[in-house]
């Protein structure tokens, strides 16, 4: 118990560590000391030691809910992000196993959020939440995964909340992503329909570019470039890449879920970006979430990105 102690501790890792050792030098079988070690060589991403103890402590008690918990954490942080399916696996049996464990449901609803389930992500994170609503790192992923839902004024208003957090560090953050979110409400409601001919117009799907003023004439000339009538998709990915050859555009190599994405932005000056101050063409095995209108051949869009 008290190595428990010290592993959640940011001092004291390192004292945890010789503690659960000293456990199992007692008792090699000692299920808890052997989940004990896995967490601590997670902490210090030693991915391979950290899956072999976590293996062993499922053998020796199958129905831990943290051992569960645990070793989807681990397939999620060592880069193996693209196995969504396994994580959610052992994150739903930790759940079965513990159904107030807010952790898991936190994992869970980030998990299905970026692998093409937004809207039971948004249902899974709400519950972590109700079970802790304290913890400002769950309602920073309340509001990210709100934005996955394009439902803007929500996350404004959770990053209002914790913009006034007692925790500078997280004060500060929420303030800069609070003024990113106001930014693409603004944006996607200054979007107007495109005029395609002197007789006709037709209406187009929210997109975060911003177009040029009306001059006030009916049939005045636009920006002619076309508008994606596709839907908005939220992904989670790394980008690999940025091209910037054709700036003040941009293309993205973005590798998510196993495949790899060519996303274009069409003004890196003006597009919507949260959790960071300015795009930069340096960008490499960067964490990004991306709202995306999702073109032919692996191509799309940006509409917005968050860096993570």
């Amino acid at each position: 118990m008290l190595a428990d102690v010290d592993a959640h501790s940011l001092d004291h890792h390192d004292r945890a560590l010789g503690e659960f050792q000293e456990v199992l030098q007692i008792d090699p079988n000692n299920a808890a000391a052997l989940r004990g070690v896995g967490y601590a060589y997670l902490q210090r991403q030693d991915w391979d030691h950290a899956r072999q103890y976590f293996q062993q402590a499922a053998g020796r008690s199958s129905r831990d809910p943290r051992v569960h918990y645990y070793n989807a954490l681990l397939i999620n942080r060592s880069g193996e992000g693209q196995k969504s399916d396994e994580v959610k696996k052992e994150l739903e049996i930790a759940i079965s196993l513990d159904p107030k464990l807010a952790d898991a449901y936190s994992l869970l609803g980030y998990a299905q959020a970026f692998s093409g389930e937004p809207e039971k992500g948004l249902t899974t994170m709400k519950k972590a939440v109700e079970l802790s609503p304290r913890n400002e790192n769950y309602q920073f992923n309340l509001a990210s995964i709100y934005m996955a839902n394009l439902k803007v004024d929500e996350a404004i208003a959770v990053l209002h909340d914790l913009s006034l957090s007692a925790n500078p560090a997280v004060a500060s953050h929420a303030n800069s992503s609070l003024v990113q979110a106001e930014d693409f409400k603004a944006q996607v409601k200054s979007f107007r329909p495109q005029i395609v001919s002197q007789s006709k117009s037709v209406s187009a799907a929210p997109d975060a570019r911003s177009v040029p003023e009306q001059t006030g004439e009916a049939d005045a000339a636009v920006d002619a470039t076309p508008v994606p009538n596709t839907p908005v998709r939220f992904i989670k990915g790394k980008i690999a890449a940025v091209d910037c050859t054709a700036a003040p555009q941009a293309m993205l190599s973005v590798m998510s879920g196993g495949r790899s994405l060519k996303l274009n932005i069409h003004d890196t000056k003006h597009v919507v970006l949260i959790g960071a101050d300015e795009f930069s063409c340096d960008w490499k095995n960067k964490n990004v979430a991306l709202n995306y209108h999702e073109g032919s051949n692996g191509e799309g869009d940006v509409v917005s990105l968050e860096v993570q």
